[in-house]
């Protein structure tokens, strides 16, 4: 969530209660449980399953599940598999409840350093509930709410947690792979094509925006190009380090590291250092009219469609990296 979503949120809604409660997590040693979407817990000593509703999780835009409280019948839905279980996380959550018209409202904040929101609408037959689902996206979409099924606070800390345990809910659709988006083009061409077009241009109907001489040109042309690539080697090295792959590939995690510090686009801005260098160097004026052009694309085609992604995978991680670290400088 964005900062002031809350406060827009809960505008008009009821505050039903504030409260902080112990969640433990169990499975087997196989995670026969969880890779079939179904979650055990001990809410404060008494036990609750989830139970999947119809569709694969794949196939859901939201969560669906029954809920079961009675001991017995958990048991009994459990089967055989209830001796093999064990604690797999213990979750301490701080929750702030709203009712705001017929939906739920918890506002969540967990003690591993996350934080979540969840809207809820009941329903008492499952044929209700791709009804409740439309209502639910309508009203995320109404107050412009990202929504990320499968990015639950139990997964981002077996995430954080247990690789292994991760990667077989992966495996077996628990959790939503959300596709890293593929950009209107890939962004060095975006810069690549307007510089050869400028230069061409320029040879045919030659324009200068210097006024200065060829040794002049050339030392701003090594200064800009070297800047360009170190910083572009820098933010590559950064990424790699971290196992996160520079190109457009899904991101296993947010690296705020690095150049990554102090801009979100330490490439792009390369990229542009690059530019500029070789514009310098061809004393080119129609490469620096397709400046504008470049950004646009870049900005619309490419930057707002990772971001996009990354506010879906990465949630609350992602929005804070946001809200510390320039887009550009």
């Amino acid at each position: 969530m964005k900062a002031g979503d809350k406060e827009r949120l809960i505008e008009s809604a009821k505050l039903i209660v504030k409260k902080t409660f112990t969640d433990i997590y169990y499975d087997a040693d196989d995670f026969r449980l969880t890779t079939k979407d179904y979650w055990l817990r001990r809410r404060d000593g008494k036990w609750e399953l989830k139970v999947p509703l119809g569709q694969t999780i794949q196939k859901k835009e939201t969560d669906q599940y029954r809920e079961l409280e009675n001991e017995e019948e958990i048991k009994k839905t459990i089967g055989a598999s209830w001796d093999l279980l064990k604690p797999f996380a213990k979750i301490i959550t701080t929750r702030e409840s709203y009712q705001k018209g017929e939906f739920h409202l918890d506002f969540d904040e967990m003690d591993f350093g996350f934080e979540t929101f969840e809207a809820e609408l009941m329903v008492n037959d499952e044929k209700d509930a791709s009804t409740a689902e439309k209502k639910i996206m309508d009203f995320a979409r109404e107050y412009g709410i990202t929504s990320a099924p499968g990015a639950g606070k139990v997964i981002v800390y077996i995430k954080r947690n247990n690789p292994s345990h991760y990667q077989a809910l992966l495996k077996a659709g628990v959790v939503r792979v959300i596709k890293r988006p593929i950009p209107i083009l890939p962004p060095p061409y975006i810069f690549l094509g307007p510089l050869l077009i400028g230069v061409g241009i320029n040879i045919i109907f030659p324009s200068s925006f210097l006024n200065i001489s060829l040794r002049w040109r050339m030392a701003i042309f090594a200064t800009l190009l070297v800047a360009g690539g170190a910083l572009l080697y820098w933010a590559v090295r950064t990424l790699l380090r971290s196992k996160v792959d520079p190109r457009f590939k899904p991101v296993s995690g947010i690296v705020a590291d690095g150049p990554l510090a102090f801009t979100r686009n330490p490439m792009y801005i390369s990229f542009t250092l690059i530019y500029l260098a070789f514009s310098t160097a061809f004393n080119a004026l129609w490469t620096v009219f397709f400046l504008p052009i470049i950004f646009y694309t870049l900005h619309y085609g490419v930057i707002r469609r990772e971001e996009k992604y990354l506010e879906a995978t990465h949630g609350e991680e992602y929005l804070k990296y946001k809200a510390r670290v320039r887009r550009w400088l």
